[in-house]
């Protein structure tokens, strides 16, 4: 599973008015089949998800919420269980347009969250702004 920069996510959805978010939804949908073993169809809930002007992938997202706390919690993670917001914001999208945005930021947290537990946490990338690990002789 792909460990994601969830404002990088997020403003990759925003700046292409959604069109990446359909990607997104492809592959983490796949990633999550390909971890959990289950039965999951990435292509047909995009294309559902087009064809339903969005409302199926607000399912897929509740959806993928759901497995990903019961992936969590069954390898004894607390985690609260962050579904329902996912559902409550996807709903919400088709009054304010924006509110997807946070379906993505809670979902993408919780993606890599699930991606640490099952991979160990990224490193720390080194940059113009951290102190570059000490060298070993």
């Amino acid at each position: 599973m792909e460990r994601r920069n969830t404002f990088t996510t997020v403003l990759l959805v925003a700046l292409t008015f959604g069109i990446y978010g359909l990607v997104w939804l492809f592959r983490t949908t796949r990633e999550l089949a390909d971890e959990t073993g289950r039965k999951l169809h990435p292509a047909l809930d995009v294309g559902l998800a087009v064809i339903t002007l969005g409302a199926w992938g607000v399912w897929a997202c509740y959806r993928n919420a759901e497995i990903v706390h019961d992936e969590l919690t069954s390898r004894g993670v607390a985690h609260r269980d962050r579904s329902l917001p996912v559902l409550v914001f996807g709903i919400a999208t088709f009054a304010t347009g924006l509110s997807w945005l946070a379906v993505t930021a809670i979902l993408q947290d919780d993606l890599n969250e699930l991606a640490d537990e099952l991979h160990g946490p990224a490193p720390i990338p080194e940059g113009p702004f951290r102190t570059p690990a000490p060298n070993a002789f």
